[in-house]
């Protein structure tokens, strides 16, 4: 019986070798790829159970891989991988439909961790996203010692929103979780970390 199949689509040699040792361990089939239009390439042929995706590479980067993939694999969750905490593109990432988001650097366990959740999951991303970043966000808050008026103020809303927002009564835009992440001195690399 053949073993399942994961695209990883990185241009560092190190982060497909990585990712490799760790995923072949778990018994998974990996087929690596330095270029994404290599990788998409291969999808014609064969569909993954999953693929592990770098934003930032030179040929064709991760955006425009989720762009032309979802044209034909709207459903193979897409874990995408990023070192940098670039807001922009978070942003971008999301309306793709990412099933996960791994800052670099990573442990295994977080890799296994990452696409059991996707592979295996009982609750949605959005959920589970929803719980984890609205922890955070409190928790932040409370760090830096300030009351919900006061980030509402930093943000241009209102203390209700902020209220809604921590208790998961309501779902912050992306536009709404980076200015709290700024309110709040935070990075999106430290809101998903670990997620």
């Amino acid at each position: 019986m053949s073993r399942e199949e994961i695209v990883i689509v990185d241009d560092e040699q190190s982060v497909r070798d990585t990712l490799t040792s760790i995923l072949d361990g778990e018994g998974y089939s990996c087929r690596t790829f330095e270029s994404a239009k290599t990788a998409l390439k291969h999808m014609e042929e064969v569909a993954p159970i999953a693929v592990f995706l770098d934003i930032r590479m030179p040929d064709m980067d991760g955006l425009e891989f989720l762009h032309e993939m979802r044209k034909s694999h709207s459903a193979i969750p897409v874990i995408v991988m990023t070192g940098y905490s670039d807001h922009e593109v978070f942003r971008s990432t999301l309306q793709y439909k990412i099933a996960d988001f791994l800052p670099k650097p990573f442990e295994a366990r977080v890799v296994r961790d990452a696409l059991e959740r996707v592979l295996g999951r009982d609750e949605s991303f959005s959920d589970r996203f929803l719980e984890t970043v609205t922890h955070r966000l409190r928790e932040a808050r409370i760090a830096l010692g300030l009351k919900q008026s006061e980030v509402a103020s930093r943000c241009g809303m209102s203390t209700s929103q902020v209220s809604q927002i921590e208790l998961r009564q309501s779902s912050p835009s992306v536009t709404t979780l980076l200015k709290l992440c700024k309110a709040l001195n935070l990075t999106i690399t430290e809101l998903v970390k670990g997620f």
